[in-house]
């Protein structure tokens, strides 16, 4: 619901609240969505508007399959698990609260510039228990195992702040665009790990036929808290030169200044840990590019930029990697035909990088359960991708793209396997004309190349051929408030991998389903 609030039009409100739940294709496990959405703006003059928001999403999931069913057994066979398969047990629920708060000051000068700010708080909270099959351990056939249990709460807090100004100028007798801004961030973050165990980990024998029946434990203790505080501001600026008629020049830089503290406590231990603070000051990225305008329908363009990116991501030793440093190159061409109906991309880059943080096979979760990274130096990457989006003919819509992408270290060694390198999009609709022109079809197919993951004890390696999905849909209009479609997605009921090794395990895609969806327009 929205509009003004007032006869002059200067008040205005939006709100939007939406609820989905239902059960999924997964043993046990069913999933709930809330959304709450308000926003009120207000012209305080002609040319100055200020916003004030609030938006809350809370995700449920009872039966929560964290964690993936294992590839192996412990004689090196492989598994073969039904889809349905839940490798956690129906008690085990991950919610995931989210509130933000967010205010905008947007101010428009006769200049043609404009100077906006933006202020936001956003907290994230998650509520988890979870007794699931702990892959890293022995499987055998007969359905011994080891099942682990926690109850791992987090929070966190960002507080981001920023404000920047953009707009023309003229120079050497041309209209040239600029801008400039200083942005804030602090984020805090806490994370419990609780065992039903008083002494450390809680990892039980299980026969994992009998999951579904294993009892929720009544009481957890303290075992490993995280806690994060990581503050980071920048100053950046651009300006885009009109050099000539159809060559621009982009101009830009980012200076960064970082730090993160970290610490955390074992509860059985009853001890501290402050880790060394990770701290940049004053790191320049500069941006460098140029785009020319080919034809009437086609621009090239060639970039260049620094890389800078902190990370919080761990090492087996539960320490801190380095921030990822490196540059980037892209060259591309963009196209715009049909009097704008239909729009052409292709780009090519290659990235330089040092200190990319990749998993750990070899490592066991960190103590707060999370999976450990190693940091990777002379990562190379390379690829290209090429879209084409919009009207190709009258009432025929097309989207689609192809990617190939690839990441290797300095020996050339693949260091993404269980990432597919290859991937292609297409859909198309089509209204039908005439007398059935109330009724729209179409269809998608996608495309993944093969992936693989290497088993952390050493049982095998696991793989996947390219993967192929198809989807049909149908809408019909019956009038101009009521409309409904059908959607088949995964068609031939394909059975795949959408997850693999992220927990030395895999996930099932999603298999053949059809839903239909109602809507009514006032």
């Amino acid at each position: 619901l929205g509009g003004p609030l007032n006869s002059a039009g200067t008040l205005r409100a939006r709100v939007v609240a939406a609820r989905t739940a239902g059960d999924t294709f997964i043993d046990y496990k069913k999933r709930s969505d809330d959304v709450f959405y308000g926003i009120l703006e207000a012209d305080l003059t002609p040319d100055t508007t200020l916003s004030f928001g609030y938006e809350h999403q809370k995700t449920a999931i009872d039966g929560a399959n964290f964690g993936q069913a294992p590839l192996f057994y412990s004689d090196g066979t492989r598994t073969d698990f039904p889809r349905s398969f839940n490798p956690g047990t129906p008690w085990s629920q991950w919610d995931m609260y989210t509130d933000k708060i967010f205010v905008t000051l947007d101010h428009r000068l006769a200049s043609g510039w404009r100077v906006k700010m933006d202020a936001s708080r956003l907290k994230n909270e998650r509520r988890a228990t979870w007794g699931y099959l702990f892959e890293y351990f022995p499987v055998e056939p007969s359905g011994d195992s080891t099942i682990e249990i926690r109850d791992n709460p987090a929070t966190s807090t960002n507080k981001s702040f920023d404000i920047y100004a953009e707009g023309p100028f003229h120079a050497f007798g041309r209209e040239h665009r600029a801008s400039l801004g200083v942005s804030y961030n602090n984020y805090r973050s806490e994370l419990n790990l609780n065992s039903a165990n008083p002494a450390g980990w809680d990892r039980r024998p299980l026969n994992f036929y009998e999951l579904q029946n294993f009892p929720k434990p009544t009481t957890f203790h303290t075992y490993f808290n995280t806690f994060l505080d990581a503050k980071e501001t920048a100053v950046y600026g651009s300006t885009r030169l009109k050099v000539a008629d159809p060559v621009s020049v982009i101009l830009g830089a980012r200076t960064t200044w970082y730090e993160e503290k970290s610490s955390s406590y074992n509860g059985p231990a009853d001890t501290w840990t402050t880790n060394p603070t990770a701290k940049a000051n004053g790191v320049f990225t500069p941006y460098a590019g140029v785009v020319v305008d080919v034809t009437k329908d086609f621009s090239a363009y060639g970039s260049y930029t620094r890389i800078f990116i902190p990370t919080s991501s761990r090492d087996a030793n539960n320490a801190v990697l380095p921030p990822q440093t490196g540059q980037n190159y892209e060259l591309g061409l963009k196209g715009e035909h049909l009097d704008g109906r239909l729009n052409s991309s292709f780009a090519i880059f290659r990235t330089q990088e040092e200190n990319v943080a990749v998993e750990d096979p070899t490592g066991l979760p960190l103590p707060d359960g999370s999976t450990p990274y190693r940091s990777v130096k002379g990562a190379r990457s390379k690829g290209f991708e090429l879209t084409l989006s919009g009207e190709v003919a009258r009432d025929l819509q097309l989207i689609g793209g192809y990617t190939y992408f690839a990441k290797r270290d300095a020996e050339g060694a693949l260091l993404l396997p269980s990432t597919p390198e290859r991937l292609f999009r297409l859909a198309a609709s089509y209204r039908l004309p005439g007398a059935w022109n109330k009724l729209t079809v179409g269809g998608n197919v996608s495309y993944q190349s093969s992936v693989y993951y290497d088993e952390a004890s050493g049982l095998g390696r696991a793989s996947q051929g390219g993967v192929t999905l198809f989807g049909l849909m149908a809408r019909y209009e019956f009038n101009q408030h009521v409309a409904a479609s059908v959607n088949v997605e995964n068609l031939t009921d394909k059975h795949y991998y959408s997850g693999l090794g992220g927990y030395n395990g895999y996930n099932y895609g999603t298999p053949r389903n059809v839903w239909m969806k109602v809507s009514y327009k006032f």
